[in-house]
């Protein structure tokens, strides 16, 4: 690293921390970065995956922390779920939200899945993945024609609400049902019901942030709280479900490469002499590199050294080939791990980690309450009671935009493909596929809707093809109603799928958080293609 940094200069060496990490591994990691090699080159999935939801409510909110606490929901009187699964992803949570569904608390999933949620759901819009702008354009203007803006909390605690409305009454709906795949009568009834209740409770998940569109979407689930008063008391809220049990810390750590410890703008000559006093050492005051901007500089030769902590981005980023490419490319690659993972075999150094229960420190989990490894502390349980952090919240109103994934691609791959997990397997299965759960489910699997399987002479449990513009899979299918025609789905736990190795360069326009929710594709039944290509090479 000393030599790099001698003949190279401090941006050739960059560092990714881990979600999966304590907060002071966390903070340490950054220091590391920031004031002994001297560059903000510093980057974790907490800003990938989640980093549109902290934009987006940063900008709404002026934080971009869950309002409220997970206790909450015994105290909401309508649940609302959009982009996320609890029951799998986030079991403990999820189970909280069955438990009050089942004792009559309205609940409404907004996914292009049917979800384990769903049978107790009121309203369920399976809308088309990768439309959440324009479904969340149609919900709000539905709670307009209603009259069930809160005036009172709109006109005290937000502003730009008469631009945003204007807006709104522009809209065509039948233009957004189109759009969306959702019938809009549907969506009034949800609309209502959520502007209606007493106190009403948003989650969302990477199923909103992991699109084009995944920073307009999450100020517009913040637009939803404000325009209806949802904002500041218990049971009401916007509340991100986090992918990993330290999101919320590493990012309140610094693990990124525009903002230092506690959200502070590296750029700012105020805070960056502020910090230099503090670690004693000459920091750099440019924004360094986002993850796939470190992979893209790696890969150009002007990324020399990489120190990866917990993280296996070759099985879990997108476009797996390019990642590996780039995982190939520096002089010196550290990886930091607990097991042996497909980034570690690319590792010129793999060092030892500590599993949670070998270490002490704390973790800061999704409702911000901050825990030592052991039993936890007390945290403020519902943000924004008397003002916003910004002083004012505010509205934003967006048109939808096609991903350009679909509309570069869409012909020659019509299908879209989408993504998530299970109960049974935790991310990139480094962990779980070493527990008896690897028994339980043993492989990856794409579900496919009947029709569009009959149309492709697909059978449960064929062997098909995941084809796109940026690589080939191979996978076993199941078919099931769970999804909508033209729509499959796919979880990524096993490397020997490498479902990333399909996924492309999409990503989110403010933040480059990855596109992983839609992919368009083709599937095939592999049997079928490989005898058409032997009858083609005879004919030839």
């Amino acid at each position: 690293m000393q030599r790099i940094k001698a003949e190279h200069g401090p941006a050739a060496i960059a560092g990714i921390s881990s979600a999966r990490c304590t907060n002071d591994e966390n903070y340490l990691m950054q220091k590391f970065i920031r004031a002994v090699i001297g560059t903000n080159d510093i980057d974790c999935c907490a800003r990938v995956c989640h980093s549109p939801t902290a934009f987006g409510m940063q900008l709404s909110f002026g934080t971009g922390a869950a309002t409220n606490s997970i206790e909450d929901i015994q105290h909401t009187s309508c649940i609302l779920v959009i982009g996320a699964s609890p029951t799998e992803g986030h079991p403990v949570t999820g189970s909280k939200i069955k438990q009050r569904s089942l004792k009559g608390v309205p609940l409404i999933v907004i996914d292009p899945r049917r979800i384990e949620l769903v049978p107790f759901a009121k309203y369920h819009l399976q809308l088309r993945p990768g439309t959440n702008v324009a479904m969340l354009n149609m919900f709000a203007r539905h709670i307009l024609d209603a009259g069930l803006v809160d005036q009172e909390f709109v006109e005290k605690r937000c502003e730009n609400w008469e631009a945003f409305q204007s807006n709104l009454l522009s809209l065509d709906l039948a233009e957004l049902e189109a759009i969306t795949g959702v019938s809009s009568e549907l969506a009034r009834a949800a609309a209502i019901k959520y502007a209606s209740a007493d106190a009403a409770m948003s989650f969302h998940g990477l199923g909103v942030t992991e699109n084009q569109q995944g920073s307009k979407t999450v100020m517009y689930i913040a637009n939803l709280a404000m325009m209806t008063g949802n904002i500041g008391r218990p049971g009401v809220g916007v509340n991100p479900l986090r992918g990993q049990n330290n999101v919320q810390g590493a990012a309140d750590m610094g693990c990124q490469p525009h903002q230092g410890a506690g959200y502070f703008p590296v750029t700012d000559p105020a805070v960056h002499e502020s910090y230099e006093a503090f670690y004693g050492a000459k920091l750099s005051d440019e924004i360094g590199y986002k993850i796939p901007e470190m992979f893209e500089a790696a890969r150009e030769g002007n990324l020399k050294a990489l120190w990866l902590m917990g993280e296996d981005v070759v099985q879990t980023d997108p476009d797996s080939h390019a990642v590996a490419e780039a995982m190939n490319s520096p002089d010196f690659l550290v990886v930091q791990e607990i097991f042996f993972t497909e980034t570690a075999k690319f590792a010129v150094v793999v060092l030892p980690a500590s599993r949670f229960l070998e270490k002490s420190g704390t973790f800061t989990n999704g409702e911000r309450r901050v825990q030592r490894v052991k039993a936890g502390n007390q945290s403020t349980r519902t943000l924004h009671g008397e003002t916003f952090k910004r002083g004012l919240g505010k509205f934003h109103f967006f048109p939808f935009e096609e991903s350009h994934e679909l509309t570069e691609h869409g012909t020659e791959y019509p299908l879209i493909l989408t993504r998530g997990r299970i109960l049974e397997h935790y991310n990139c299965g480094t962990m779980t596929r070493r527990t008896g759960n690897a028994l339980i489910v043993t492989e990856d699997y794409v579900a496919i809707h009947p029709q569009d399987a009959s149309d492709r002479d697909i059978g449960e449990g064929d062997f098909v093809s995941i084809k796109s513009a940026c690589g080939e899979v191979t996978i076993k299918a199941r078919i099931t109603e769970e999804i909508r025609p033209g729509v499959v789905y796919t979880t990524f736990h096993f490397p020997e799928a490498m479902v990333n190795n399909v996924t492309g360069e999409g990503h989110d326009e403010e933040t480059l958080c990855p596109e992983c929710k839609v992919v368009a594709v083709e599937v095939e039944k592999v049997r079928a293609r490989v005898a058409a290509e032997r009858l083609e090479a005879v004919v030839g």
